[in-house]
């Protein structure tokens, strides 16, 4: 070879959770090969591997277990979207046997997210969507003004509960209408049991009221990509139908900002709203002014 190298960067790689479900197995083998060849690479030059890792070996955080740096949390290995994560960890274990076996020079680096002008649009990442769908309408802007932090929610009540308003809409319809509306309740509580969770969590911080895909001017087909960023088809059953509508019906997306300081007051307006189907005040062409 009639040239040296000082550093080898194999930056190759799947990033965004779309490449992971369509091309898993392309995944894997383009993290772990491309670490193979470059530290083949390494070895025959003399060079140093510059190996960029991500954060997603971390893994998923265990109860209140806080992140440090020798942290190994669980990944769901039943699921190809771990295909990113585990095959990071693969290559990460081929540099240290690198390093110890054939003494190898390996430096590596855990990315987190950047953002800025060279993030691209097809980037299916919830948090590149958010920043993304930001600059296209204002609503959301607005909900997240001042906020550090954002939380996402999911939140569902099971395929269980449609089938049961479903047989109570042939059998009863009154019935059916009574039994929508506590369903309705019922998720409402589930989202405040989890507001209530997220207080607890960050007792420092103050939090704007949920947030939803379809609220405003904030697109409902936001909805794939919360979906998609907390694997809810797998954890808890809930996708969405070609217009991007819920399934189950009985569910809800939402995003929750976390702020040092309080967030002004603002309208919610009729679109976040849970009766506003029904509004008296609506119905007459007025306000409640909530």
């Amino acid at each position: 070879m009639n040239y040296s190298l000082d550093y080898i960067i194999p930056l190759a790689s799947h990033t965004h959770p779309l490449a992971y479900s369509q091309y898993p197995v392309e995944t894997i083998m383009i993290n772990v090969k491309g670490a193979e060849h470059a530290l083949e690479l390494a070895q025959q030059t003399g060079a140093t591997v510059l190996y960029p890792s991500t954060v997603e070996v971390y893994g998923n955080a265990q109860g209140d277990d806080v992140f440090t740096e020798d942290y190994t949390g669980m990944l769901n290995l039943k699921n190809a979207r771990s295909c990113y994560p585990e095959s990071k960890r693969v290559s990460e274990a081929l540099c240290q046997s690198y390093m110890a076996e054939k003494g190898v020079k390996v430096k590596i680096v855990r990315l987190s997210r950047v953002f800025g002008p060279t993030m691209l649009p097809s980037d299916t990442k919830a948090s590149s969507q958010f920043i993304q769908k930001a600059i296209a309408g204002e609503d959301i802007v607005l909900h997240l003004e001042g906020c550090s932090k954002a939380v996402l929610l999911c939140a569902t009540l099971g395929a269980g509960v449609d089938r049961m308003l479903r047989v109570e809409q042939v059998r009863d319809m009154s019935r059916a209408v009574v039994l929508d509306a506590l369903a309705s309740v019922a998720i409402e509580q589930v989202c405040q049991k989890f507001d209530a969770f997220i207080a607890d969590k960050f007792p420092d911080l103050f939090q704007t009221f949920r947030f939803s895909p379809g609220y405003g001017d904030y697109p409902i087909d936001m909805q794939k990509y919360y979906l998609t960023e907390l694997d809810a088809p797998k954890k808890i059953g809930l996708t969405t139908n070609d217009n991007y509508l819920l399934i189950p019906t009985k569910s809800v997306t939402a995003v929750m900002g976390l702020s040092e300081t309080e967030p002004p007051k603002r309208r919610r307006g009729c679109a976040t709203c849970n009766l506003r189907g029904s509004c008296n005040y609506r119905q007459r062409g007025d306000h409640c002014g909530f």
